[in-house]
């Protein structure tokens, strides 16, 4: 399950500019909830990914807690590219 992660995440929303001209990859540092999470891309340097088309449960909902573990376990420490 951990290859899931290797694979491109859409964004929807995020917090700074990624342009094709930088290396959009990094590792995820961080995971928010079922569908937000942190990428480090470079030293100083991150992004606060929302991905798309996801909509999971807000930490206080009811599953909150299990939707982000459960992306957790899949992603945080891993490479990933932003697309």
């Amino acid at each position: 399950m951990k290859r899931l992660a290797r694979f491109s995440l859409l964004l929807l929303l995020f917090a700074g500019a990624v342009t094709g001209e930088q290396d959009n990859t990094g590792i995820v540092s961080k995971v928010f909830d079922g569908d937000s999470l942190l990428v480090i891309l470079a030293p100083g340097r991150s992004i606060e990914i929302r991905l798309a088309e996801i909509d999971a449960p807000e930490k206080e909902q009811p599953f909150g807690d299990r939707s982000r573990n459960e992306l957790k376990k899949l992603i945080d420490g891993e490479p990933v590219r932003i697309e």
